[in-house]
């Protein structure tokens, strides 16, 4: 049976810890278990698709400029796209760096773009239909992994999630990485700066 529903990717990871039974809806929950998923389910899944950036939910969109920009070091300002979880980088796919920096809902760049900013984001796909059978597979152990403590009050079933997890994540995010190649190098000497204390020159060999 395929899985293409929130309630049957919950039935799975709740399959994973044991036999703690079956939810019926999150949506408008009434037991125990279906209270715990509704709790956790949407905020595990932006998690997990910020972490791993399955292919799929990789998506393109070109941003209007906001009115004007609000930082004092940056001349153009332009709004995320709307249901993005992150953003991958701006400008053409062929640009091989990117002088931009992303702040609260805004992403700020010196550059000027006339026809609109083009972006590169992960989207928040919510249809699990979409969504490839190791993706499916993947975030069912990390959905277990965050829901285990509260369903089974055991902190081996906690541990033994866990371990899954990480495994599936690394194998999820080795199958992307053999469908797309690196596309860009992504140089924000603003953020670099934030993150480190000095910015940092890249070169692509």
């Amino acid at each position: 049976m395929a899985i293409n529903s929130d309630v049957q990717l919950c039935n799975l990871a709740l399959g994973h810890m044991g036999d703690f039974g079956t939810i019926e809806s999150i949506d408008t929950p009434s037991e125990a278990n279906e209270l715990i998923f509704a709790k956790w389910y949407d905020i595990t899944r932006q998690t997990w698709l910020k972490k791993v950036m399955p292919n799929f939910c990789v998506d393109r969109a070109t941003v209007a400029a906001n009115a004007e920009s609000d930082k004092s070091d940056f001349t153009n300002s332009y709004p995320h796209p709307s249901n993005s979880l992150k953003i991958l980088g701006i400008g053409q796919i062929q640009d091989k760096v990117n002088d931009y920096t992303v702040e609260g809902e805004n992403i700020y760049t010196n550059r000027d773009y006339s026809g609109g900013l083009p972006v590169r984001f992960i989207k928040d796909v919510t249809d699990i239909s979409k969504w490839s059978p190791e993706a499916i597979i993947g975030f069912s152990w990390f959905l277990a992994e965050m829901t285990a403590m509260e369903v089974t009050q055991n902190a081996g079933i906690f541990e033994a999630m866990a371990a899954k997890a990480k495994q599936e994540m690394v194998f999820v995010s080795g199958v992307n990485a053999q469908e797309n190649r690196p596309i860009r190098i992504s140089n924000s000497r603003y953020r670099q700066a934030r993150q480190s204390g000095f910015p940092t020159n890249y070169s692509k060999k």
